[in-house]
């Protein structure tokens, strides 16, 4: 089952000395179906309003693979427990993305954020700029991207977009 994979790949993490959650990358992510699939599953309820915003009647599954498969360089999250709580990567323009599940919230942490900003080090090398939009009301993701090294444009900046009636924030992190 997909629960027993997540399982594994986590126990063979953590046997090799990783603790709290585990940031893996991934080089050809649009294969990892079954995580793709469990993410879509328990999608935060910001980021199925995101999705809904931005890409109205496109099913989660869909939405997420296009993403993935779009992706030069991916990662997964993975809690304690072994569960994917968060995919991301950076696409062929040089936008980074990420969407997380339900409770994911709950189970990010320091470690993770450590592993998210040492990831991003080693990828500007490989951008001048990786940047992209937030949602303004999106509270987790704006915690993650600032973590990161990442600078949040003002709502009432000029480079803020509005989309169905809601602002998004520009990102960016340069070289």
């Amino acid at each position: 089952s997909a629960e027993h994979h997540f399982r594994a790949v986590a126990g063979k993490l953590h046997n090799k000395g990783e603790n709290n959650m585990t940031f893996r990358t991934y080089p050809h992510l649009s294969k990892e179906t079954k995580i793709i699939n469990h993410i879509a599953e328990n999608l935060s309820t910001q980021n199925k309003h995101e999705a809904d915003l931005l890409f109205p009647g496109l099913p989660l599954p869909s939405l997420i693979q296009n993403q993935v498969d779009n992706t030069e360089q991916g990662f997964v999250i993975f809690n304690t427990q072994g569960d994917p709580c968060g995919i991301g990567g950076i696409d062929t323009t040089a936008t980074i993305w990420f969407t997380v599940t339900e409770n994911a919230a709950k189970d990010l942490c320091i470690s993770w954020f450590k592993q998210g900003k040492k990831w991003l080090a080693e990828q500007i090398n490989h951008y001048r700029v990786i940047d992209g939009y937030v949602n303004e009301n999106n509270i987790l993701s704006k915690q993650w991207m600032k973590a990161i090294g990442f600078d949040i444009a003002p709502t009432d900046s000029e480079a803020t977009i509005t989309i169905n009636g809601e602002n998004f924030q520009y990102f960016m992190k340069i070289k």
